[in-house]
């Protein structure tokens, strides 16, 4: 398992306690989704949850709703294919999310749903998008990255036989300078000592950004922890709540 901690990269295979804040600094988690990766089953969200609320004093879920339009025009469908198709997604992962807090049986004060049209509303956020934004534009070894990443993404959400232009792929960069104030400013973002973001996977980009290796970088307090690899103790976590 592995995760990445105030730009430093953390790596153990035994205690997931180990690839976390401290105990006493584990105040607040989002965990990330996306409506079009199947990696999030009802089941799997269930356990995710369970592990966050067993770890963390607060835990948001994030939905990245709007962002996944953009980048469904990117690649090549119209606007109203890609939102009719990312408002059918979201509505099903909702309700998984949903399904899953009820199973966990905190929803009322512990677990929320936090789509990203929600988040854009907070009151640091659009700095924090800027500042990430200021990068890719100053910064070539970022923007590189950045659109390598992209690409990655664009290969399974593109509309078969579409090669996107590379205007498309800068549109579909805005999916990344969304999320990424939650993965780099989250103590900021949501007033707290320390927040943690989980998703499914790493990517290239986020462990050159945690090792340091652009201009831009964490803030303190901020961690990323890979959900794949805490698959075994997140299901230990889930029946030791139960």
């Amino acid at each position: 398992m592995s995760s990445y901690s105030n730009g430093n990269l953390h790596r153990n295979t035994s205690y997931l306690s180990r690839c976390l804040p401290d105990r006493g600094e584990r105040f607040h988690a989002v965990v990330g989704t996306s409506p079009f990766t199947s990696y999030y089953s009802e089941g799997r969200l269930t356990e995710l949850l369970a592990w966050a609320n067993e770890h963390f004093d607060r835990v948001d879920v994030f939905v990245p709703d709007t962002p996944t339009v953009w980048t469904l025009e990117a690649g090549g469908y119209v606007p109203e294919v890609a939102a009719r198709k990312t408002s059918r997604q979201v509505r099903h992962l909702n309700n998984k999310i949903g399904r899953a807090r009820e199973a966990v049986g905190t929803v009322a004060n512990r677990l929320g749903l936090l789509p990203w049209t929600q988040v854009a509303r907070l009151d640091r956020y659009a700095a924090s998008e800027q500042r990430c934004r200021n990068a890719f534009a100053t910064d070539r070894e970022f923007q590189l990255e950045c659109l390598a990443a992209t690409d990655d993404v664009l290969q399974n959400r593109r509309r078969e036989g579409h090669e996107p232009s590379h205007d498309q792929r800068l549109g579909a960069v805005d999916y990344l300078m969304a999320e990424l104030p939650l993965i780099l400013y989250g103590p900021e973002l949501f007033d707290v000592q320390t927040s943690t973001f989980v998703y499914h996977r790493s990517l290239r980009l986020f462990e050159r950004i945690f090792s340091g290796d652009f201009s831009i970088g964490p803030s303190t307090g901020q961690h990323f922890v890979i959900a794949q690899q805490l698959a075994e103790p997140v299901g230990s976590l889930s029946r030791e709540a139960a």
